[in-house]
């Protein structure tokens, strides 16, 4: 019998998960470590990959191979998970087994030992959907549970869970994948498949899949039915929604309020049977996809002084849902970082400074949003920085070389979203991070290399950056020092990282 793609492909390790690294790296660290708490809440929109993370953790957990925070794949317990046949994995539907008699069974059940595994693990899937009554008899057990019982609770409605449930799990919170990992993802499972498809196509299966994994597999699926080579064309015509230039042409008429055509352009769209409801999310997609761009921002505006210096525009652009930020570290980035903001779908902030700053890459350089880049390597200290302050950084590195201090460099221009791998990778390897930002140090690029590292792989951070204060009047190199951002101010905070290792 066929097997549906996202049924064959779901994945079956943690190196498979794509788009959730931080969770990720976070649950092999518990595994690696043998710190595994009672109880889990895995939350986020569906098809991100709260069950499928569920699965594979219940099997690394009980795994014979202790080598590894991965399970093995291969070994008689990870079989028998992947093929339902070791009980003592149990995965329930909270939308079908609701009532307080199916809970209490679930609870009676936990009082007796595994029969193969280590541990018991019990995945309950949209938790929010259990009754008030079947709630407070999950409370009871998960408030003195067996040492062997592990509950993982999924759920797309985490304010329909009750706050004493809430306060006894470890919560994850499931991010919507990004489109171009769905499209990566979707071109490698399309080449083990023999499937051709169209990079514009995986691309814009990404963005209708909106961050759901599984749905843009069987999006493929269906497309791969029809025909073996799947272009843009026939994503279109198979998902029900229009070609670009149709988005063109009705926004052209709505600007030129010319009602009569805008109306024809849809009536023509809705005669080929085009989905309306497509239509209108594309349209509204259409109309979110603007650049906006801030020159300059931060202190480098100089002698026109605090009245004109904006040094807290990073952190309101990261409150704003789907904004991406970027802060570009040279002209060759900020040309690049253009050029992926046309086409990005969404909203982007592109954040320029006035202060001149050497050209750091060439033209062969490839900027990806999301992509930070490493400068320099090092094992002391990683200093994270972006826009100006990347030569900044590099010349903090010279200083901290001279005193044989080795000091990693990475320009984040992407400072939402952020590189949340590189970020762990580099705080896992050199414990300690400076971050380096012309900006405010409330909520830039220091808050959101904290925020990454809180949940992951807590180090000393020290963030270099303008404390709460309003800028001065002043060139731009005065201020760079006056506030403490030039590359001896870095290099002393570096120290300072340094010192607190543990």
């Amino acid at each position: 019998m066929y097997r549906a793609l996202y049924r064959k492909w779901r994945p079956r390790k943690f190196a498979d998960v794509v788009g959730q690294e931080a969770i990720v790296t976070a649950l092999q660290n518990q595994i690696a470590a043998g710190r595994i708490g009672h109880a889990y809440l895995f939350t986020g929109t569906r098809g991100t990959g709260k069950t499928t993370c569920a699965k594979i953790f219940a099997k690394a957990v009980n795994c014979l191979d202790t080598t590894s925070p991965d399970p093995c794949g291969e070994c008689a317990v990870c079989k028998g998970i992947d093929e339902g046949t070791i009980l003592d994995v149990s995965e329930i539907d909270a939308a079908s087994n609701n009532s307080v008699d199916d809970i209490r069974d679930l609870r009676d059940e936990t009082a007796y030992l595994p029969a193969v595994c280590k541990y018991k693990v019990y995945i309950i899937d949209e938790v929010h959907m259990l009754s008030t009554s079947a709630f407070n008899a999950l409370l009871k057990t998960m408030e003195e549970p067996p040492e062997h019982v592990i509950f993982i609770l999924a759920t797309t409605e985490v304010q329909k869970v009750p706050a004493t449930i809430l306060s006894r799990c470890q919560r994850y919170d499931f991010q919507r994948i990004t489109a171009d990992k769905i499209a990566g993802r979707l071109e490698y499972v399309a080449g083990q498949e023999n499937i051709e498809l169209d990079h514009n196509a995986a691309e814009l299966i990404g963005r209708l899949a909106d961050g759901a994994m599984r749905d843009a597999l069987s999006i493929l699926d269906t497309c791969a039915g029809v025909s073996n080579t799947v272009d843009e064309a026939l994503v279109r015509r198979m998902a029900g929604v229009t070609d670009r230039k149709y988005l063109f042409e009705i926004s052209d008429a709505i600007a030129a309020r010319d009602a009569v055509k805008a109306l024809q352009e849809i009536a023509a769209l809705r005669q080929q049977s085009v989905d309306m409801r497509r239509l209108c999310m594309e349209l509204a997609g259409h109309y979110r996809n603007l650049m906006l761009s801030a020159l300059p921002g931060g202190i480098s505006v100089g002698e026109d002084g605090a009245t004109h210096q904006c040094n807290e525009d990073i952190a309101l652009m990261r409150t704003i849902p789907g904004m991406v930020v970027i802060n570009p570290a040279d002209a060759t980035e900020a040309a690049k970082a253009v050029e992926a903001a046309i086409e990005h779908e969404g909203p982007v902030y592109l954040r320029f400074g006035r202060m001149a700053v050497p050209v750091l890459y060439g033209n062969d350089y490839d900027f990806k949003i999301g992509r930070g880049t490493k400068m320099a390597e090092g094992n002391d200290v990683s200093i994270i920085c972006a826009g100006i302050m990347v030569e900044q950084a590099l010349g903090a590195r010279e200083i901290l070389a001279s005193e044989g201090i080795c000091a990693s460099v990475v320009n984040m221009a992407t400072i939402k979203p952020i590189d949340e791998a590189m970020v762990i990778a580099e705080a896992q390897r050199c414990g300690a991070i400076v971050t380096a930002e012309e900006h405010s140090v409330i909520g830039g690029l220091g808050a959101a290399v904290c925020e990454t590292l809180a949940r992951t792989c807590p180090v000393p951070v020290i963030r270099t950056g303008i404390k709460d204060t309003f800028g001065k009047s002043g060139t731009a190199k005065e201020l760079i020092t006056y506030f403490g951002l030039d590359a001896q101010s870095i290099a002393e905070n570096a120290k300072a990282a340094i010192a607190l290792k543990k």
